[in-house]
Protein backbone atom coordinates (compact mmCIF):
# COMPACT_ATOMS: atom_id res chain seq x y z
CA UNK A 1 0.00 0.00 0.00
CA UNK A 2 2.63 2.32 0.69
CA UNK A 3 4.88 1.80 -2.10
CA UNK A 4 1.25 2.41 -4.28
CA UNK A 5 1.06 6.01 -2.33
CA UNK A 6 4.31 6.70 -3.24
CA UNK A 7 3.62 6.05 -7.25
CA UNK A 8 0.33 7.41 -7.02
CA UNK A 9 2.02 10.88 -5.29
CA UNK A 10 4.57 11.30 -8.09
CA UNK A 11 1.89 10.64 -10.70
CA UNK A 12 -0.42 13.19 -9.23
CA UNK A 13 2.63 15.83 -8.88
CA UNK A 14 3.49 15.46 -12.43
CA UNK A 15 0.11 16.76 -13.60
CA UNK A 16 1.14 20.27 -11.51
CA UNK A 17 2.85 22.62 -13.95
CA UNK A 18 5.64 24.09 -12.43
CA UNK A 19 5.33 27.91 -10.38
CA UNK A 20 1.80 26.94 -9.97
CA UNK A 21 0.06 26.54 -6.91
CA UNK A 22 -1.10 23.30 -5.51
CA UNK A 23 -4.42 23.25 -7.76
CA UNK A 24 -2.50 23.80 -10.70
CA UNK A 25 -3.83 27.37 -11.89
CA UNK A 26 -2.64 30.62 -11.20
CA UNK A 27 -1.87 31.70 -7.88
CA UNK A 28 -4.14 34.70 -6.40
CA UNK A 29 -1.46 37.45 -6.73
CA UNK A 30 -1.63 36.68 -10.26
CA UNK A 31 -4.67 38.02 -12.71
CA UNK A 32 -6.87 34.78 -14.52
CA UNK A 33 -5.66 34.48 -18.45
CA UNK A 34 -8.94 36.06 -20.58
CA UNK A 35 -10.26 37.31 -17.37
CA UNK A 36 -10.92 40.86 -17.22
CA UNK A 37 -9.78 42.46 -13.79
CA UNK A 38 -12.97 44.60 -12.23
CA UNK A 39 -12.87 48.42 -12.12
CA UNK A 40 -13.52 48.81 -7.92
CA UNK A 41 -14.62 52.43 -9.14
CA UNK A 42 -17.10 52.01 -11.80
CA UNK A 43 -18.62 49.55 -8.90
CA UNK A 44 -18.81 51.80 -6.45
CA UNK A 45 -20.05 54.87 -8.79
CA UNK A 46 -22.70 52.37 -9.31
CA UNK A 47 -23.33 51.41 -6.28
CA UNK A 48 -24.18 55.02 -5.20
CA UNK A 49 -26.50 55.61 -7.54
CA UNK A 50 -28.71 52.59 -7.40
CA UNK A 51 -28.87 53.82 -3.31
CA UNK A 52 -30.45 56.71 -2.10
CA UNK A 53 -29.82 57.77 1.77
CA UNK A 54 -31.15 60.72 3.50
CA UNK A 55 -30.57 61.82 7.02
CA UNK A 56 -33.50 62.44 9.49
CA UNK A 57 -33.71 65.09 12.49
CA UNK A 58 -33.41 62.48 15.05
CA UNK A 59 -30.41 61.10 13.82
CA UNK A 60 -31.57 57.90 12.02
CA UNK A 61 -30.15 57.41 8.28
CA UNK A 62 -32.76 55.80 5.46
CA UNK A 63 -31.18 53.97 3.07
CA UNK A 64 -32.95 52.06 -0.03
CA UNK A 65 -32.11 50.44 -3.06
CA UNK A 66 -35.48 49.89 -5.64
CA UNK A 67 -33.44 47.00 -6.91
CA UNK A 68 -35.33 43.71 -5.77
CA UNK A 69 -38.11 41.36 -7.13
CA UNK A 70 -41.94 40.68 -5.85
CA UNK A 71 -40.79 41.12 -2.42
CA UNK A 72 -39.08 44.01 0.07
CA UNK A 73 -37.09 43.42 2.86
CA UNK A 74 -36.90 46.47 5.77
CA UNK A 75 -34.36 46.65 8.11
CA UNK A 76 -32.60 47.91 10.95
CA UNK A 77 -29.06 48.23 11.65
CA UNK A 78 -28.21 49.10 15.18
CA UNK A 79 -24.82 50.54 16.33
CA UNK A 80 -24.83 48.32 19.57
CA UNK A 81 -24.10 44.88 21.39
CA UNK A 82 -21.78 43.32 23.58
CA UNK A 83 -18.58 45.94 23.19
CA UNK A 84 -21.40 48.56 24.77
CA UNK A 85 -21.90 46.73 27.66
CA UNK A 86 -19.15 48.85 30.36
CA UNK A 87 -21.81 50.33 32.35
CA UNK A 88 -24.51 47.97 32.22
CA UNK A 89 -24.08 43.74 33.89
CA UNK A 90 -22.73 41.76 31.60
CA UNK A 91 -24.65 39.79 29.76
CA UNK A 92 -27.77 41.91 29.52
CA UNK A 93 -26.89 42.29 25.51
CA UNK A 94 -27.52 38.46 25.34
CA UNK A 95 -30.62 39.07 27.38
CA UNK A 96 -31.73 41.78 24.08
CA UNK A 97 -30.73 38.91 21.79
CA UNK A 98 -33.66 36.67 23.64
CA UNK A 99 -36.49 39.43 24.04
CA UNK A 100 -35.92 40.07 20.42
CA UNK A 101 -39.66 40.23 18.70
CA UNK A 102 -41.32 39.65 22.11
CA UNK A 103 -43.91 42.17 24.04
CA UNK A 104 -44.28 45.85 22.81
CA UNK A 105 -46.49 48.42 23.76
CA UNK A 106 -48.63 47.71 20.67
CA UNK A 107 -47.95 43.95 20.15
CA UNK A 108 -48.30 41.69 23.07
CA UNK A 109 -46.73 38.87 21.48
CA UNK A 110 -44.56 37.85 19.00
CA UNK A 111 -47.85 35.63 17.72
CA UNK A 112 -49.12 39.28 16.93
CA UNK A 113 -46.26 40.57 15.11
CA UNK A 114 -47.18 37.70 12.70
CA UNK A 115 -50.83 37.99 12.78
CA UNK A 116 -50.32 41.57 11.33
CA UNK A 117 -47.74 40.43 8.62
CA UNK A 118 -49.66 37.44 7.30
CA UNK A 119 -51.54 39.15 5.06
CA UNK A 120 -48.34 40.46 3.29
CA UNK A 121 -46.87 37.23 3.10
CA UNK A 122 -44.39 38.65 6.10
CA UNK A 123 -41.62 37.05 8.46
CA UNK A 124 -39.11 38.62 10.68
CA UNK A 125 -35.65 37.69 12.13
CA UNK A 126 -32.64 39.43 13.88
CA UNK A 127 -28.64 38.94 13.98
CA UNK A 128 -26.85 40.09 17.32
CA UNK A 129 -23.05 40.10 17.11
CA UNK A 130 -20.49 42.08 19.46
CA UNK A 131 -20.72 45.43 17.99
CA UNK A 132 -24.33 45.81 16.25
CA UNK A 133 -27.66 44.15 15.57
CA UNK A 134 -29.52 43.93 13.10
CA UNK A 135 -33.50 43.34 13.03
CA UNK A 136 -35.01 42.60 9.95
CA UNK A 137 -38.54 42.43 8.20
CA UNK A 138 -39.33 40.17 4.99
CA UNK A 139 -42.52 41.28 3.15
CA UNK A 140 -44.43 42.19 0.12
CA UNK A 141 -44.52 45.79 -0.54
CA UNK A 142 -47.78 46.79 0.26
CA UNK A 143 -46.92 45.90 3.91
CA UNK A 144 -44.14 48.27 4.10
CA UNK A 145 -45.29 50.57 6.55
CA UNK A 146 -46.49 47.90 8.94
CA UNK A 147 -43.11 46.62 8.62
CA UNK A 148 -41.60 49.79 9.81
CA UNK A 149 -44.24 49.75 12.61
CA UNK A 150 -43.13 46.32 14.10
CA UNK A 151 -39.23 47.20 14.13
CA UNK A 152 -39.95 50.56 15.32
CA UNK A 153 -42.34 48.42 18.63
CA UNK A 154 -39.13 46.31 19.19
CA UNK A 155 -36.10 49.07 19.13
CA UNK A 156 -38.17 51.67 20.89
CA UNK A 157 -41.21 50.23 22.73
CA UNK A 158 -40.32 47.05 24.31
CA UNK A 159 -42.39 46.14 27.43
CA UNK A 160 -39.82 43.26 29.26
CA UNK A 161 -42.78 41.70 30.98
CA UNK A 162 -41.43 39.72 33.76
CA UNK A 163 -42.67 36.14 32.08
CA UNK A 164 -40.49 37.14 29.43
CA UNK A 165 -37.50 37.81 30.77
CA UNK A 166 -37.42 34.46 33.08
CA UNK A 167 -37.47 33.34 29.49
CA UNK A 168 -35.21 34.35 28.42
CA UNK A 169 -32.94 33.49 31.43
CA UNK A 170 -34.20 29.55 31.22
CA UNK A 171 -33.07 29.81 27.24
CA UNK A 172 -29.27 31.46 28.13
CA UNK A 173 -29.32 28.87 31.07
CA UNK A 174 -29.89 26.17 28.69
CA UNK A 175 -27.52 27.41 26.09
CA UNK A 176 -24.48 27.19 28.14
CA UNK A 177 -25.84 23.76 29.68
CA UNK A 178 -25.55 22.39 25.97
CA UNK A 179 -21.85 24.26 25.68
CA UNK A 180 -21.02 21.81 29.36
CA UNK A 181 -21.94 18.85 27.44
CA UNK A 182 -20.09 19.01 24.43
CA UNK A 183 -22.20 21.21 22.04
CA UNK A 184 -20.96 23.68 19.64
CA UNK A 185 -17.72 24.95 21.03
CA UNK A 186 -16.95 27.46 18.44
CA UNK A 187 -19.39 30.68 20.33
CA UNK A 188 -17.25 29.95 23.91
CA UNK A 189 -13.88 29.62 22.12
CA UNK A 190 -14.22 33.12 20.23
CA UNK A 191 -15.04 34.96 23.52
CA UNK A 192 -12.35 33.88 25.01
CA UNK A 193 -10.14 34.77 22.23
CA UNK A 194 -11.78 38.05 22.41
CA UNK A 195 -11.36 38.46 26.30
CA UNK A 196 -7.63 37.85 25.01
CA UNK A 197 -7.28 40.48 22.56
CA UNK A 198 -8.92 43.14 23.91
CA UNK A 199 -8.50 42.37 27.97
CA UNK A 200 -11.67 42.80 28.80
CA UNK A 201 -12.58 45.93 27.69
CA UNK A 202 -15.07 46.82 24.37
CA UNK A 203 -14.63 43.87 21.96
CA UNK A 204 -13.32 41.69 24.84
CA UNK A 205 -16.73 41.97 26.57
CA UNK A 206 -18.77 38.34 26.45
CA UNK A 207 -21.30 37.53 24.24
CA UNK A 208 -22.44 35.01 26.32
CA UNK A 209 -24.21 35.71 29.21
CA UNK A 210 -21.72 34.75 32.13
CA UNK A 211 -23.17 32.31 34.76
CA UNK A 212 -22.07 34.94 37.54
CA UNK A 213 -24.66 37.39 36.14
CA UNK A 214 -27.37 35.38 34.75
CA UNK A 215 -29.49 35.09 38.17
CA UNK A 216 -29.64 38.54 38.60
CA UNK A 217 -29.96 40.53 35.47
CA UNK A 218 -33.58 42.11 35.54
CA UNK A 219 -35.69 44.71 33.93
CA UNK A 220 -34.60 47.47 35.82
CA UNK A 221 -30.90 46.45 33.62
CA UNK A 222 -32.72 45.66 30.50
CA UNK A 223 -34.52 49.01 30.37
CA UNK A 224 -30.90 51.10 31.30
CA UNK A 225 -29.43 49.54 28.68
CA UNK A 226 -32.47 49.69 25.94
CA UNK A 227 -32.42 53.45 27.03
CA UNK A 228 -28.65 53.96 26.57
CA UNK A 229 -28.06 52.65 23.46
CA UNK A 230 -31.62 51.65 20.91
CA UNK A 231 -31.95 55.58 19.98
CA UNK A 232 -32.86 56.61 16.55
CA UNK A 233 -29.43 58.48 15.74
CA UNK A 234 -27.44 54.85 16.69
CA UNK A 235 -29.35 53.17 14.10
CA UNK A 236 -29.66 53.16 10.22
CA UNK A 237 -33.66 51.69 8.86
CA UNK A 238 -32.46 50.07 5.01
CA UNK A 239 -34.74 48.74 2.60
CA UNK A 240 -34.89 47.17 -0.38
CA UNK A 241 -37.36 46.71 -3.00
CA UNK A 242 -38.98 50.09 -1.61
CA UNK A 243 -39.57 53.55 -3.58
CA UNK A 244 -36.68 55.56 -0.78
CA UNK A 245 -39.33 58.66 -0.27
CA UNK A 246 -42.28 56.31 0.87
CA UNK A 247 -39.40 54.49 3.12
CA UNK A 248 -38.15 57.79 4.11
CA UNK A 249 -42.29 58.41 5.02
CA UNK A 250 -42.76 55.95 7.56
CA UNK A 251 -39.03 56.40 8.99
CA UNK A 252 -40.60 59.83 10.06
CA UNK A 253 -44.16 58.06 11.03
CA UNK A 254 -42.66 55.44 13.46
CA UNK A 255 -39.48 56.86 14.67
CA UNK A 256 -40.15 59.69 16.31
CA UNK A 257 -37.55 62.90 16.22
CA UNK A 258 -37.94 63.02 20.27
CA UNK A 259 -36.54 60.26 22.46
CA UNK A 260 -33.69 58.92 24.75
CA UNK A 261 -30.99 60.91 24.81
CA UNK A 262 -27.37 58.69 23.31
CA UNK A 263 -25.51 57.93 26.57
CA UNK A 264 -23.84 54.42 25.05
CA UNK A 265 -20.77 54.12 25.88
CA UNK A 266 -18.19 54.69 22.75
CA UNK A 267 -14.68 54.21 23.95
CA UNK A 268 -12.59 53.01 21.13
CA UNK A 269 -11.58 49.17 21.38
CA UNK A 270 -8.25 48.87 22.73
CA UNK A 271 -6.16 45.49 21.60
CA UNK A 272 -3.90 44.77 24.23
CA UNK A 273 -3.21 40.87 22.37
CA UNK A 274 -2.35 38.12 25.17
CA UNK A 275 -3.99 34.23 25.21
CA UNK A 276 -6.64 32.75 27.15
CA UNK A 277 -6.61 28.85 27.93
CA UNK A 278 -9.60 27.21 29.72
CA UNK A 279 -9.28 23.70 31.19
CA UNK A 280 -11.74 21.13 31.83
CA UNK A 281 -11.17 18.33 34.10
CA UNK A 282 -13.83 16.55 33.29
CA UNK A 283 -14.58 17.26 29.80
CA UNK A 284 -18.17 15.38 28.63
CA UNK A 285 -17.06 12.49 26.62
CA UNK A 286 -19.00 13.72 23.05
CA UNK A 287 -16.21 16.95 23.62
CA UNK A 288 -13.15 14.78 22.14
CA UNK A 289 -11.66 17.63 19.96
CA UNK A 290 -9.24 20.55 20.81
CA UNK A 291 -10.41 23.59 20.12
CA UNK A 292 -7.81 26.24 19.36
CA UNK A 293 -8.43 29.80 17.81
CA UNK A 294 -6.05 32.07 16.30
CA UNK A 295 -7.18 35.96 15.97
CA UNK A 296 -5.53 38.54 14.35
CA UNK A 297 -6.24 42.22 13.56
CA UNK A 298 -7.22 43.13 9.96
CA UNK A 299 -8.64 46.22 8.21
CA UNK A 300 -11.92 47.93 8.88
CA UNK A 301 -15.35 47.12 6.85
CA UNK A 302 -14.78 50.59 5.41
CA UNK A 303 -11.23 49.09 4.01
CA UNK A 304 -12.39 48.27 0.06
CA UNK A 305 -9.44 45.97 0.42
CA UNK A 306 -11.15 43.82 3.15
CA UNK A 307 -13.32 42.33 -0.17
CA UNK A 308 -10.38 40.68 -1.57
CA UNK A 309 -8.80 39.58 1.43
CA UNK A 310 -11.49 38.10 2.80
CA UNK A 311 -12.52 36.22 -0.62
CA UNK A 312 -8.79 34.44 -0.09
Amino acid sequence: MRAGLKIFNRSFSALIPRGAGVTGHPTLDQPFPGVTSPNVEDINTAFSKATQITKLANGMRVASSEKSGGMCSVGVVLDSGSRNEKNHKEGVSHFLEKLSYSRTRKYESPEHMLAALEPFGGMYESLHFRDVAVFIVSCLPDGLDTATDILSQNLLHSQFAAQDIEAARESIACEIEMFKMGADQEPIVTDLVHAAAYSNNTLGHHKICPISTLPYIGKSDLDGYYKANYVPSRMVLVGVGVEHDALVKSAQKYFPSVLNEDTSDDSVAEYSGGYCYKHDNEPPPSLVLKNFLLLHTSLSASNHPLIRMTTM
